[in-house]
C-alpha cells in the first residue's frame, strides 16, 4: 500500500527539474503543477519522466499503469484533498453518475469509408454523461490484408463547441506510441450533453496497406474510460467497430456508385459494371424528354415531349414549357 496513504502530500511525486539534465529531482514537500507535468510525461512515455513507482498514483495499490486517473488524483492533491477520497469529495453539487448497469456509449466517426493511400481522420464522441471529471480514449486497429494503418497524430480540439469540456480548463496528455489520449478537468466535474467530442485520431496507410481495417475503442478499463469527479470509473460501452477500406472499392454492392444504364457488382472488393438491359427505365438528365429508357449499350435514350398543348414548346435551358408563338429565353 502507498506509504503516503491518508496524507495530502501523496501527490508530491517529484521536485523541480535540473536545468541541464532536464531530469526531475526528489520530492520537495510540495504538490504543484510540476508534479502534474511529471505524471503527464510518464503517461506520454517521455524519456525524462519519473519512474512508474513515483508516478503511479491510482490505485491505492499501484497497478503500474499511468493514465488519466493518475493525473486527475494529482489535481485533487493540489486542492488539498487527502488520499484516498471519501465520496463525495470534489463532487459537491454535481449530479449523480449514471447507474453501473447503464453504460455510456462511445462513437467513432471516420471522415471516409474508403481511401487509397491518403490519411483518414477518425473523431471520437461520447453520449451524455453526468459528473464527468476526466476521460481517456485508446483506439486500436486490426485487420487488413497487407501493410498497416499507422497512427500519425492525436489531437483534442478544445475550441470546438461540442467539446466535452468546452470553455473549461483541462490538463491534456497524449501517448502517440500507445494510441491514447487523456483529458482531465483541473477541478470539479461537468455534466456533458452528448454527442460530445473527445478527440481526433489520424491514420496514415503505410507498407502497402491494402484491405479492410477495423478501428475500435479499446475495451480496456485502464485505457478507455470515463471518470467522475472522485476518479471513480463509470460504466462504458466502447461502441461499434468502424471498417476502413484501403485501396479497395467496396465491401458490398451498396458501396459502388450508381451509374446510368449500368448494373453494379462488388467482386473481390472491386466495383464492376455491366450494361443494363434494353428498356430499363433511366434518366437522361433532360427536362424536355418524356420517356427515358436504356438502349442495352449503356446509354440512356430519351423520347417524347414533356410539354403538351397549348404550351407545347419545350425550353431545355430554363426547364419550362411555352406556347409555340413564344421564344425560349436565351442562355445566360
Amino acid at each position: 500500500m502507498r506509504k503516503k496513504f491518508g496524507l495530502v502530500n501523496y501527490g508530491d511525486v517529484v521536485g523541480p527539474a535540473d536545468a541541464e539534465t532536464n531530469l526531475y529531482g526528489a520530492p520537495d514537500g510540495f504538490v504543484n503543477v510540476t508534479d502534474i507535468q511529471a505524471v503527464k510525461l510518464a503517461l506520454e512515455g517521455a524519456a525524462n519522466a519519473p519512474h512508474l513507482s513515483a508516478a503511479d498514483i491510482d490505485a491505492v495499490v499501484p497497478n503500474w499503469i499511468i493514465n488519466g486517473s493518475d493525473v486527475q488524483l494529482l489535481t485533487f492533491a493540489m486542492q488539498g484533498l487527502t488520499y484516498p477520497f471519501a465520496a463525495p469529495s470534489a463532487c459537491e453539487g454535481a449530479a449523480a453518475p449514471p447507474p453501473a448497469g447503464d453504460p455510456t456509449l462511445f462513437t467513432i466517426i471516420p471522415d471516409a469509408e474508403f481511401i487509397d493511400q491518403e490519411p483518414v481522420s477518425v473523431e471520437v464522441f461520447v453520449d451524455s454523461v453526468n459528473d464527468l471529471g476526466a476521460y481517456e480514449v485508446t483506439l486500436e486497429v486490426s485487420g487488413g490484408s497487407t501493410g498497416q494503418l499507422q497512427l500519425a497524430s492525436i489531437t483534442v480540439e478544445e475550441q470546438r463547441q461540442d467539446f466535452a469540456f468546452s470553455g473549461l480548463a483541462v490538463y491534456k496528455a497524449i501517448n502517440l506510441s500507445e494510441g491514447r489520449v487523456s483529458v482531465v478537468l483541473t477541478s470539479g466535474a461537468e455534466d456533458v450533453t452528448g454527442p460530445a467530442y473527445l478527440a481526433t485520431f489520424v491514420y496514415q496507410p503505410v507498407g502497402g496497406a491494402y484491405g479492410a481495417f477495423n478501428i475500435a475503442v479499446k475495451n480496456d478499463v485502464n485505457r478507455s474510460f470515463l471518470n467522475d469527479c472522485d476518479a471513480v470509473k463509470l460504466a462504458i460501452d466502447p461502441g461499434d467497430t468502424e471498417v476502413i477500406g484501403v485501396g479497395i472499392d467496396c465491401f458490398d454492392v451498396s458501396d459502388c456508385a450508381p451509374m446510368t444504364c449500368k448494373v453494379a457488382a462488388c467482386t473481390n472488393n472491386e466495383c464492376a459494371y455491366t450494361n443494363a438491359s434494353s428498356g430499363m427505365p433511366c434518366n437522361d438528365g433532360q427536362y424536355c424528354t418524356l420517356t427515358d429508357l436504356c438502349d442495352g449499350n449503356g446509354v440512356c435514350i430519351g423520347s417524347g415531349s414533356a410539354c403538351t398543348p397549348p404550351a407545347s414548346q419545350c425550353c431545355e435551358l430554363t426547364d419550362e414549357c411555352i406556347r409555340p408563338t413564344e421564344t425560349c429565353p436565351p442562355p445566360n
